[in-house]
């Protein structure tokens, strides 16, 4: 009888944890921007602006292109259309020219929503610096747009762990800037 319920119990804790853990595999776009619990951004953190384009060169060759999105002087995201793999991992995924969008903070998830594009990134974070390789369309969106609709989960080694953010950047336009990327 002790055994039964002692294995009952054991059922039901494995259960509820893998139920728990397939709940942030099956997360989608969808699912996380419709939840409830966001904390808006505060406006005076909303309003960005573009920093110049910035070609990166490596043995003479253009590795990548960059165009940082700011508030006041600060780095909010680096938008980047990279012409050079930097690892195995992007050569073996990755058709060149390819565009990541890097923030420089802790995360479990983030989304982005443009008029065009939704992008969803749900991924463990290594470093405070998260990259993410987004479609085209969502860099194009962007740069002809200048709006950006962001939702961010703070990570565990944030020191607002487990906290939701919306926003809604306004981008201050800067004249031909998706001539930097070849973006029409």
């Amino acid at each position: 009888m002790k055994k039964n319920i002692f294995i009952s119990i054991i059922m039901v804790i494995l259960n509820y944890n893998f139920s728990f853990a397939n709940q942030g595999n099956n997360l989608d776009f969808k699912s996380f921007t419709n939840g409830q619990d966001f904390i808006s951004i505060n406006k005076d953190r909303l309003n960005l602006k573009y920093s110049n384009c910035k070609t990166h060169k490596n043995n003479g060759n253009i590795s990548y292109k960059e165009i940082k999105l700011l508030l006041n002087e600060d780095e909010v995201l680096d938008i980047n259309k990279h012409y050079d793999f930097l690892n195995d991992y992007q050569s073996k995924n990755f058709t060149l020219p390819f565009y990541s969008i890097s923030i420089w903070a802790w995360y479990k998830t983030v989304a982005f929503k443009t008029k065009n594009v939704n992008y969803f990134s749900n991924f463990e974070q290594v470093t405070k610096r998260r990259n993410m390789v987004v479609p085209k369309e969502l860099i194009r969106d962007i740069l002809k747009f200048n709006v950006l609709n962001v939702y961010l989960h703070q990570g565990k080694h944030s020191k607002n762990n487990n906290k939701k953010y919306f926003g809604k950047f306004i981008i201050n336009k800067k004249d031909n800037l998706s001539k930097c990327f070849n973006i029409n």
